[in-house]
């Protein structure tokens, strides 16, 4: 695929909830940037900028989980959504 060409991925921007695209930049890094509010990390993983990487203010995992929509609604109409996992643990 060209450098130049986006992807869409399945995560969430941790800003705003807009989509997160990637790419692969000439050098070989990811390139991510949010399609909503332009945030942008290079170099990291996509969880530098989507809900899968937040953390508490104890440094530790939030659980939360960008995730496809299953049932989409009227309602809720999102292709992705932000799911939580449960109780803060330890980030391995």
């Amino acid at each position: 695929m060209p450098p130049d060409t986006w992807e869409l991925t399945d995560h969430v921007c941790r800003r705003c909830f807009g989509r997160v695209l990637s790419r692969r930049l000439a050098s070989g890094c990811l390139h991510a940037r949010c399609a909503n509010c332009g945030a942008q990390v290079t170099g990291e993983p996509i969880e530098a900028l989507c809900c899968c990487g937040l953390l508490t203010t104890q440094g530790r995992d939030a659980q939360f989980r960008c995730a496809r929509n299953p049932a989409p609604t009227p309602e809720h109409s999102s292709e992705l959504m932000v799911c939580f996992l449960g109780a803060a643990a330890p980030r391995s």
